[in-house]
């Protein structure tokens, strides 16, 4: 799966402008993975569009575990910015989902965030961003992050990205791609308070993507 996404900004008292053009890829190791385990490889760079701005690639795996109606997802990515305005060593960032499946389309879930800005040399667990919460899924459970939100580069520990998936034998529980199997619109949401664990962190945040595949 590939995905070329603008970022939009505005100031106060100004007008929106693209900040940042990115390159999201999702690479699947296998066609149709046997046992309840599928791995993938996300890879992504992100292009900041003004002066001001960073330039960040992104990698890192891409683990579901799917066991009946249950689904965990573990997205452990590691960032790096170069060029301009560049940041010395290397972000830590990631993002995990647990969801059970109470109806076809309607999950209940987990999700948990986070970011250690340089793993060389961590600031103390108070200075790093952590947050965790309930999520409710409400027609697909989607696997897509919707692009880098930051100027300066990928977003960092942001629930708004939501999770990666590499969705194979999940498809049964959560129709996966459900437009493409079976045809028309489909919509898709997820709504969740994800609660700040450190100082750094706002108390609360919420979450809450719509969307519709066709």
């Amino acid at each position: 799966m590939t995905k070329l996404a603008f970022g939009f900004s505005r100031d106060a008292g100004d007008s929106s402008r693209a900040d940042t053009l990115a390159s999201e890829n999702v690479f699947r190791f296998r066609a149709n993975p046997s046992g309840p385990i599928d791995v993938g490889w996300f890879a992504a760079i992100a292009v900041g569009l003004e002066s001001a701005g960073t330039h960040a690639i992104e990698f890192g795996p891409i683990v579901t575990v799917a066991n009946g109606p249950f689904a965990f997802t573990f997205n452990p990515f590691f960032e790096k910015t170069f060029a301009r305005n560049r940041e010395e060593g290397i972000a830590f960032t990631y993002g995990w989902r647990a969801a059970y499946a109470l109806h076809d389309k309607f999950a209940v879930g987990v999700e948990v965030y986070g970011e250690v800005e340089n793993i060389g040399h961590a600031p103390p667990v108070s200075d790093q961003v952590h947050r965790v919460g309930p999520v409710l899924y409400f027609g697909t459970i989607h696997g897509s992050v919707h692009g880098a939100q930051q100027a300066g580069g990928l977003a960092h520990g942001d629930p708004t990205r939501g999770i990666h998936s590499v969705a194979s034998h999940v498809d049964e529980h959560h129709e996966w791609h459900g437009s493409q199997k079976h045809g028309g619109m489909h919509w898709h949401a997820e709504l969740g308070l994800l609660l700040g664990l450190t100082t750094a962190t706002p108390d609360a945040a919420l979450k809450l993507n719509i969307g519709v595949d066709f």
